[in-house]
């Protein structure tokens, strides 16, 4: 019983795409350690939750029927590995977005040339975790499209930091 319940969470192989994943995991829980501590803890777990939650829902909009646009991993479900890429690599990377965002104080002008910078590198990070790596398996997909929802999802994120650091405790 409890093997019917597991086995759809595990990897069908156990290959590059995960030990990608875990040394990206790795990477950025580290660089999380050993940077200096620019905001409140409860700001911090804040914005890492904001952008797990986002992170989750988008990828399952656009990679879940009735869209089906993309798989994550070696199964079109839920596994593990998305889990893992849900804390370690999208909320830790929305994360540093803010903390890099804050830590050069832009203005209205830089944040559109940061936005779309921060959006360009990702995608190239993409297509690397795509075709070198095989994480992702675009459908109805494509990098230009990827392109797109990161200069949205990296807005939201700006919008989502100037809102909460500006609302009173």
């Amino acid at each position: 019983m409890l093997n019917e319940f597991i086995e759809p969470l595990l990897p069908k192989s156990f290959d590059k795409n995960e030990w990608y994943i875990l040394v990206i995991s790795t990477i950025m829980v580290l660089i999380f350690l050993l940077i200096p501590k620019r905001f409140p803890s409860k700001l911090t777990l804040n914005l890492i939750l904001f952008n797990l939650v986002l992170s989750f829902v988008i990828d399952h909009l656009l990679a879940m029927p009735p869209h089906d646009f993309y798989d994550i991993m070696d199964r079109p479900s839920f596994e593990l590995f998305d889990l893992i890429i849900y804390i370690f690599a999208y909320s830790f990377f929305g994360y540093f977005l803010l903390y890099m965002y804050d830590m050069l104080k832009l203005n209205y002008k830089r944040t559109i040339v940061f936005i779309l910078t921060f959006s360009i590198i990702v995608t190239g990070l993409e297509a690397i975790s795509t075709y070198i790596f095989e994480v992702y398996k675009y459908h109805e997909w494509n990098l230009i499209f990827s392109f797109l929802s990161y200069i949205i999802l990296f807005l939201l994120n700006v919008l989502y930091f100037r809102w909460i650091v500006s609302t009173p405790t």
